[in-house]
């Protein structure tokens, strides 16, 4: 599930890439940016499972690694092509 998660990831970046014409420097940061989210974001889910921490505080903690997420990825793209990307990959997920 995971390899076809990333494969889904890195194929809708890099058709929105080419879309948006980013060069190949600023499609691979967001890529390692969405990576390092996507880890972060299965580290929480785990410490749920685990017992460590509340699905209340895990929404906290998804909140916080969205919003560390875009601050990264608006360093390299705008807001809205985020916005845009970020509806592309996770839908309302993403919200």
């Amino acid at each position: 599930k995971r390899e076809a998660y990333s494969n889904s990831i890195k194929y809708e970046l890099e058709k929105f890439s080419n879309e948006k014409e980013y060069d190949a420097e600023t499609a691979q940061s967001i890529e390692t940016i969405l990576n390092d989210s996507t880890a972060e974001w299965r580290a929480v889910r785990e410490q749920v499972r685990d017992g460590e921490i509340s699905w209340i505080d895990a929404r906290t903690e998804f909140r916080a690694i969205g919003e560390d997420t875009k601050e990264k990825a608006t360093e390299y793209i705008s807001e809205e092509d985020y916005k845009e990307l970020r509806s592309r990959l996770w839908g309302d997920w993403g919200r």
